[in-house]
């Protein structure tokens, strides 16, 4: 997702004064108070869309050691694909023999078992 700012004067002489700050991001011009939070509440709502649609082993905001992050992903993958290793290990891009020692490492034997 690209930074956003917000200019609340639509003023030409400043938006060519910050353009090279700004490369890159989306800009958008208020008028008024009213347009500007209408803009803000439109970008508010597309950061909510696009935090429903980040992966279940991302959560916004959120810092997990590296071993977490790999056994939610491992996780992820082995319930996606009804618990086939095989396959599994073939959309991550590892061995199986990798994958099922990654599998004995983070313990994940047992979630398949309920």
């Amino acid at each position: 997702m690209k930074a956003k700012v917000l200019l609340l004067p639509s003023d030409p002489a400043l938006h060519l004064r910050l353009a090279p700050l700004l490369e890159g991001m989306e800009v958008r011009s208020a008028r008024d108070e009213a347009e500007a939070r209408q803009a803000l509440e439109a970008w508010r709502s597309q950061a909510q869309q696009a935090a429903e649609d980040t992966p279940p082993w991302i959560r916004p905001g959120e810092i997990v050691p590296f071993e977490e992050c790999e056994r939610r992903i491992l996780l992820n993958a082995l319930v996606s694909t009804g618990w086939n290793v095989k396959q599994a290990a073939q959309r991550l891009g590892i061995g199986r023999a990798t994958l099922y020692r990654k599998i004995d490492r983070y313990d994940l034997r047992g979630r398949n078992a309920g």
